[in-house]
This record gives C-alpha cells, structure tokens and sequence, in this order.
C-alpha cells in the first residue's frame, strides 16, 4: 500500500491507497471509479453504500455526502 495525494473535500490528503481502494481511517475504506461510482465500507458500523452513476466531470465529494446523509441513517439500527 502506497499513499497518494488526494483531493476530499476541497483539501488535500495523503490517503493510503492500493488496489484501487482507499483507506478512510482505521473503520473504512472506499473504491471511488471515475465519474461518481463508489464503493464505501465502514467496519465499525457494519455499512456497505454503492453509488453507481453516470459520468460527471468534477464530481462532489461522494465520500462526504455519504458520511454526512447516509451514515446517519444508520445510527439507531440495532
């Protein structure tokens, strides 16, 4: 695993990536494809989110939309 410059969220990060797939923190990783397809995986709360999308130059934050209205809907399920 290799870290690559990223762009998320407006700022530059230094993400771990390898095999396409991004490493979000020690609780998810994400494969991000061209044009707005996702794949999101949070482990800690047990989410797999799938966005397959046509394509679109400069595409919003698929990663932060999903943690901001997504996720959440998530946080009662027991």
């Amino acid at each position: 695993m290799r870290v690559q410059k990223s762009i998320v969220g407006g700022k530059k990060l230094n993400l771990p990536y390898g095999f396409l797939w991004w490493v979000e923190n020690e609780n998810g990783f994400s494969a991000m494809g061209d044009g707005g397809n996702v794949i999101y995986v949070n482990t800690k709360k047990k989410i797999v989110v799938s966005i397959a999308s046509l394509f679109v130059q400069k595409v919003k934050d698929r990663i932060k939309f999903i943690k901001e209205y997504v996720e959440p809907i998530f946080d009662n399920e027991e």
